[in-house]
This record gives structure tokens, sequence and C-alpha cells, in this order.
């Protein structure tokens, strides 16, 4: 009977286009590009998950995706702006990033930050919102936490999955920049949604 039941537990996992991590644990994670998602990923599940939006999750699995425990982390959104321009500048980790900075070489960043429009298909740069959210509406995670209180964020992360390790280290990330107060202004609109909806 055990036998059985293992059998069919693998079968349901084979036929769902989940990470087999999230089956495992009961959790999904949706990983916001430059959230630290990277680091959080690999100490949770073992490796990095992707960066599906829950909506590509629901449609993945709706049943397990319905009942299993999902969260994520976001970011002050001028902050990730930065740190994700520099990364792609920088020619990112794969070589459809290395792709992306060609269209970036040359731009400073409140040029780049004008222009935000244009970059909406390169996932780094889109809105928080957009991963976690049923489009125009509720978010559809049951836990947002921030990269800014990271501690308290990841204990109880782990409270709910049962994880019993420790907070992984984080990338620092490149050294921080001045951003005038007009650059500012114009990141804070076009993430106004993330602003609002996440409290920064």
């Amino acid at each position: 009977m055990f036998r059985i039941a293992r059998r069919r537990i693998a079968d349901i996992r084979l036929e769902s286009a989940l990470p087999g991590p999230f089956h495992h644990h009961r959790a999904i994670f949706i990983h916001i590009p430059k959230t630290a998602g990277t680091s959080l990923s690999i100490a949770l599940f073992g490796h990095q998950v992707g960066h599906a939006t829950i909506m590509e999750r629901y449609r993945q699995d709706y049943a397990a995706t319905r009942d299993y425990f999902k969260f994520s982390f976001v970011r002050d959104p001028l902050a990730r702006a930065v740190s994700a321009f520099q990364f792609m500048q920088a020619g990112g980790m794969t070589p459809r990033d290395a792709d992306y900075s060609q269209r970036l070489a040359g731009l400073t960043f409140p040029e780049f930050a004008r222009r935000l429009g244009e970059f909406q298909d390169i996932e780094h740069f889109r809105p928080q919102h957009s991963f976690i959210c049923h489009p125009y509406r509720r978010v559809l995670v049951d836990y947002v936490g921030k990269v800014e209180t990271m501690a308290e964020s990841f204990a109880y992360v782990a409270q709910a999955m049962g994880f019993k390790g420790q907070l992984p280290h984080l990338n620092s990330g490149s050294e921080k920049r001045p951003v005038d107060d007009e650059t500012r202004k114009v990141v804070r609109e076009f993430y106004d949604r993330d602003y609002v909806l996440f409290g920064y």
C-alpha cells in the first residue's frame, strides 16, 4: 500500500509542470528578479527556480499552486532598478542577458529611467506586482517578504516551510551611486503601484 501511495505521488509530480522541490516542500517561491531570490532559492529548494509569475504557476498546476504556501520577496523599487540596470549593463548571467545589455550600452541611469517603458520585455525591469498579482487585482501569494527586513522575513518563511537552515549569505551588490531627485521622481511614477502596494 505504501509503495502504491508513493507511486501515485510520483505520478502527480510527473504530470505537474511545477519544479519538483515545490512539491517536496509544499511551497512555491515566486522569484522576482533582483530581490535576493537566487540565494533564497538555493538555500530553500536546492537550486534556482526561475522567474515565473504566480499566474504562470497557476497555469502549470492549479491545484498545487492553490494549496501550497506561496511567497515572494520585494525590494525598494529604486534600489531594484539601479541594481538591475547595473547587472544588465555588465552583461547579466545568460546569453539572453548579454543581448539585452547591448540595448543598454552607453546609457546612464537617468537616461535609462526616462525610457523604462521601452524595456518591459526584460523581466528584471518589470514592476514587481506583475509577478505576484492577478492583473490589476489582489496579491495572489500568502506572504510578501522584504529585502530590507530580510532576517525577519526569512524567519517567517522558514517557520512556515519547516525549514531548519540558516539565512543564506546575500550578495551585497555593487556600490550604490547617488540618484538625482528628478530621476527618483521618474522611477517613482513608473513603479507607482509597487510603491503603494508594498509600502515603500
